[in-house]
């Protein structure tokens, strides 16, 4: 039975408390607390990370936590020219994240149906990811398709990113935002086909928020890590992460 990302790091840290593991990893706690509990996986950089705490070899630690696959690890099947234990730290996490973008547009090709290619292009989907000390902000749908989504809308002709999403936010829930200037992520959604692009956005003063758009929202709410996690199954692994980095601790 293959070990779990967790059961991998009790057995190379040989019984490393916790705390230890956070300060080798540069991780919080209630982090590793995530990984205990099988609520998280950690990022290429610090399974890397804590390979090299505990003499281990970082492909090996990059396997235990599903971002390559046992095979790879073992340098039985290999699309580089040097095998992975040869790669520095910097090229590694290159490579791996480059394999990780090819299995997700291998199964977004297969998830949704492609549109003809003679229709006119749909603008991309902004998504707000919008956090702080109270949670993080998601409404739910009253179509149910999904249930609960983050605040999220299209993006309007010579609108840039920062301004959709701002915009959506300020209409949905009447919170007033600022959006990071860089992306956490964006993708072609699975289900949709559309592009997905999500943003990192903070209120900017009074947290209390409300229904703003009643015919597609029913209800709008700040949520917990754990909450969300509920409520939105299957979270976009960048998405993800941020939020357990903003929120663990919360």
């Amino acid at each position: 039975m293959t070990e779990t990302w967790w059961q991998y790091v009790e057995r190379v840290s040989a019984g490393a408390t916790q705390v230890a593991i956070a300060d080798a990893t540069d991780v919080k706690t209630s982090t590793v607390w995530r990984w205990k509990a099988g609520r998280a996986t950690p990022s290429p950089e610090v399974a890397i990370r804590l390979a090299r705490a505990f003499g281990r070899p970082p492909a090996e630690a990059l396997a235990a936590s599903g971002a390559i696959t046992h095979d790879e690890a073992g340098v039985t099947e290999v699309v580089v020219e040097r095998s992975l234990s040869d790669l520095d730290d910097e090229d590694l996490i290159r490579e791996v994240r480059r394999r990780m973008t090819r299995h997700r547009s291998h199964t977004e090709e297969h998830e949704h149906v492609p549109e003809e290619a003679t229709k006119p292009e749909r603008p991309p989907v902004v998504a707000a990811i919008v956090t702080c000390e109270r949670g993080v902000l998601i409404g739910k749908r009253n179509d149910g398709k999904p249930p609960w989504t983050f605040i999220a809308g299209e993006v309007e002709p010579g609108e840039s990113l920062v301004d959709a999403a701002i915009r959506e936010v300020k209409e949905e829930t009447g919170l007033r935002v600022v959006a990071a200037e860089r992306e956490i992520a964006r993708r072609v959604h699975p289900k949709t086909g559309r592009t997905m692009i999500y943003l990192a956005c903070s209120p900017t003063g009074n947290t209390e928020v409300f229904v703003g758009d009643t015919e597609e929202l029913a209800e709008v709410r700040w949520a917990s890590l754990t909450e969300a996690e509920e409520l939105l199954p299957g979270l976009f692994e960048p998405v993800h992460r941020y939020l357990v980095e903003q929120l663990a601790s919360a």
